[in-house]
């Protein structure tokens, strides 16, 4: 399951699913040097950062934005 970090609430992360669902987890359960707006992957009950999919949810938002930006 892929989730990305919505933020952080003292020692808790906030992670919200492909669907939109929240899953709070221990910061501690999470890489060390992982930030708000990275992605992790749930594999084999371990948390692990996903960079090509923080890259490319990244470039979908620029997109969109740029696409709301030319409207007229």
């Amino acid at each position: 399951m892929l989730y990305s970090i919505d933020r952080f609430e003292e020692n808790i992360a906030v992670l919200i699913d492909e669907d939109g669902f929240r899953l709070d987890v221990p910061r501690d359960d999470l890489p060390s040097d992982i930030a708000m707006g990275d992605m992790v992957r749930l594999q084999d009950g371990v948390f692990q950062r996903d960079d090509d999919a923080a890259a490319a949810r990244r470039a979908r938002i620029i997109a969109l934005q740029n696409r709301l930006r030319n409207r007229k």
